[in-house]
């Protein structure tokens, strides 16, 4: 039979305890830190990297699309690209192609933004996924998570 001190020892750390924070608190600045390192490596990436110019098969899908539509074919809305129908691409390429002039600003914008969306599902996921009922992390998926995120820094 427990004590009376292994009792009030085991309901503080099971039951929100400062174990507990302590684990919540972990877990949350380490999907803060990866959140933020991925955010922060995106932007680099699109400062750096991004151009007008169009790339690879965006000749085809940007530039074709464009030049059929501006000669009046509007099917070309609903025409497949490798047995796909990308009408919500479409449609941000003609954004960006009638309103930005083609600047790609727009589409990096886009991308920007479901990349945030990626990183706060990532977040939220992580915080489920890390935290045990007693609320503490769970070891191995810490482990786990903070090898993944040491191996993409290392390799980036």
């Amino acid at each position: 039979m427990p004590t009376d001190e292994q009792t009030t020892a085991s309901q503080s750390t099971t039951h929100g305890g400062a174990p507990g924070r302590v684990s919540r608190a972990i877990a949350s600045g380490l999907g803060l830190i990866a959140a933020v390192f991925f955010a922060t490596s995106a932007l680099v990436g699109i400062f750096t990297w991004a151009h007008p110019i169009p790339y690879w098969d965006m000749w085809d899908g940007l530039l074709s699309f464009w030049f059929q539509l501006q000669d009046g074919n509007t099917a070309i809305w609903w025409e497949l690209s490798n047995e796909h129908h990308l009408i919500l691409l479409k449609v941000l390429f003609w954004i960006d192609l009638a309103i930005f002039s083609g600047s790609s600003t727009f589409l990096l914008a886009v991308n920007s933004a479901l990349l945030a969306i990626v990183v706060a599902l990532l977040v939220i996921m992580l915080r489920e996924r890390l935290i045990c009922s007693a609320g503490t992390i769970k070891p191995l998926t810490g482990f786990l998570l903070l090898a993944s995120v040491l191996t993409v820094i290392v390799t980036a």
